[in-house]
Protein backbone atom coordinates (compact mmCIF):
# COMPACT_ATOMS: atom_id res chain seq x y z
CA UNK A 1 0.00 0.00 0.00
CA UNK A 2 1.44 3.48 -0.92
CA UNK A 3 1.68 6.04 1.68
CA UNK A 4 -0.03 9.10 0.72
CA UNK A 5 2.06 12.38 0.00
CA UNK A 6 1.03 14.63 2.68
CA UNK A 7 1.53 11.52 5.24
CA UNK A 8 5.38 11.67 4.16
CA UNK A 9 5.63 15.17 4.32
CA UNK A 10 4.31 15.27 7.38
CA UNK A 11 6.14 12.75 8.60
CA UNK A 12 9.15 14.33 7.46
CA UNK A 13 8.65 18.00 8.80
CA UNK A 14 8.12 16.41 12.19
CA UNK A 15 11.03 14.08 12.68
CA UNK A 16 13.05 17.34 10.89
CA UNK A 17 11.76 19.45 13.60
CA UNK A 18 12.16 17.10 16.07
CA UNK A 19 16.25 17.00 15.33
CA UNK A 20 16.51 20.70 15.15
CA UNK A 21 15.15 20.81 18.93
CA UNK A 22 17.19 18.50 20.49
CA UNK A 23 20.60 20.27 18.73
CA UNK A 24 19.45 23.28 21.30
CA UNK A 25 17.72 21.45 24.13
CA UNK A 26 17.63 18.15 26.08
CA UNK A 27 15.43 15.34 25.12
CA UNK A 28 12.86 15.71 28.43
CA UNK A 29 12.42 19.35 28.06
CA UNK A 30 10.74 19.27 24.17
CA UNK A 31 7.28 19.89 24.15
CA UNK A 32 4.43 18.40 21.48
CA UNK A 33 3.46 21.88 20.78
CA UNK A 34 7.34 22.96 19.98
CA UNK A 35 7.78 20.22 17.73
CA UNK A 36 4.67 21.04 16.23
CA UNK A 37 5.28 24.47 16.12
CA UNK A 38 8.66 23.98 14.29
CA UNK A 39 6.74 21.75 11.70
CA UNK A 40 4.05 24.27 10.99
CA UNK A 41 1.42 21.78 12.12
CA UNK A 42 -1.36 22.10 14.37
CA UNK A 43 -0.76 20.82 18.11
CA UNK A 44 -3.89 18.56 17.86
CA UNK A 45 -3.07 16.67 14.91
CA UNK A 46 0.78 15.90 16.28
CA UNK A 47 -0.66 14.95 19.38
CA UNK A 48 -3.39 12.85 17.93
CA UNK A 49 -0.92 10.73 15.73
CA UNK A 50 1.69 10.28 18.59
CA UNK A 51 0.98 9.61 21.84
CA UNK A 52 4.76 9.58 23.63
CA UNK A 53 7.43 11.71 21.93
CA UNK A 54 9.89 9.16 22.03
CA UNK A 55 7.39 7.15 19.28
CA UNK A 56 8.53 9.79 16.71
CA UNK A 57 11.51 7.43 15.79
Amino acid sequence: MKKDLRTIRTTTAVKTAFIDILQEKSFNKVTVSEIAKRAYILTSKLSNCITPINTIF
